[in-house]
């Protein structure tokens, strides 16, 4: 789509009759994009409620994080400056997210999508919940393993939005690493690694210092211990965490970017 006005992409839920999860997936989704306007999550344009179910959302021409991480055919190759501005604008993306009291509980790189600047819009949010106290009682394990907080392969435990932050450190980590967390583990084993073992990826010996303090505060078994995404954004706006060899002055244009798109808000 695209030939009148912006290129945009369709989601088409492939069934005659919505009911039962798809359905929820699918309104949840609407509900969310519709309540949140962030440079750095995709745009809800339209979508049709009778068959066929589709979501029409801004397209980003550059696929997603995780081809571009794991060097995808026509995916971007992203240096270490690019990472920094992508985790800018997902943390800052995710302060919107969690000011309007949605839980994201799918955030992973394949969620995350690059737009032709190589600027990230999070999508994907089928899975979201709204609480007006940020915290639910999670029925029902819901996300990905390799990205899932140990307190949400628990159907009994409090969860908050600080499940999101477990899952952006991941993310710090996939681009750090360029490899697959957990990689060739099932669920069943990813779920023992980290809510009975207590185990997370490890880190290579080339991990900058602060970058590897960040990731491993927002992993904290303890929700409580990990920080907020304000704290995070301002930790690399002003340049207390990056990766290697990242241009310091193109911190210094995000921040800049950032602050006219919204206004100067934080």
């Amino acid at each position: 789509l695209g030939k009148d006005g912006p290129e945009k992409a369709l989601k088409v839920i492939n069934v005659e009759d919505l009911s039962g999860k798809d359905k929820q997936y699918f309104y949840q989704e609407i509900l969310t994009l519709s309540s949140i306007s962030n440079t750095f999550i995709v745009s809800l344009f339209s979508y049709s409620d009778v068959c066929p179910f589709c979501i029409a959302t801004d397209f980003s021409k550059c696929g997603t994080l995780y081809d571009a991480i794991l060097h995808k055919p026509r995916a971007p190759r992203l240096d270490n400056t690019q990472k920094t501005i992508i985790a800018m604008g997902i943390a800052y993306g995710m302060i919107s997210v969690h000011e309007h009291h949605f839980i994201h509980r799918d955030l992973k790189s394949a969620n995350i999508l690059l737009d032709e600047n190589y600027l990230p819009k999070i999508s994907d949010f089928g899975l979201s919940i709204k609480t007006d106290e940020n915290m639910i009682i999670e029925q029902n394990a819901v996300g990905t393993a390799a990205w899932m907080a140990p307190e949400m392969f628990d159907g009994t435990k409090h969860i908050t939005n600080k499940a999101d932050v477990y899952s952006f450190g991941i993310i710090l980590w996939e681009m750090l690493t360029e490899t697959i967390p957990f990689k060739n583990k099932d669920p069943i084993n990813i779920m023992t690694l980290v809510v009975v073992n207590k185990e997370r990826p490890r880190f290579p010996s080339y991990a900058p210092r602060n970058l590897k303090s960040l990731i491993e505060r927002c992993w904290d078994e303890n929700p409580d211990n990990r920080p907020s995404f304000v704290d995070i954004y301002n930790m690399f706006l002003h340049k207390e965490v990056y990766y290697s060899q990242t241009n310091l002055y193109k911190i210094d244009a995000m921040g800049e970017y950032i602050s006219k798109k919204t206004a100067g808000k934080l």
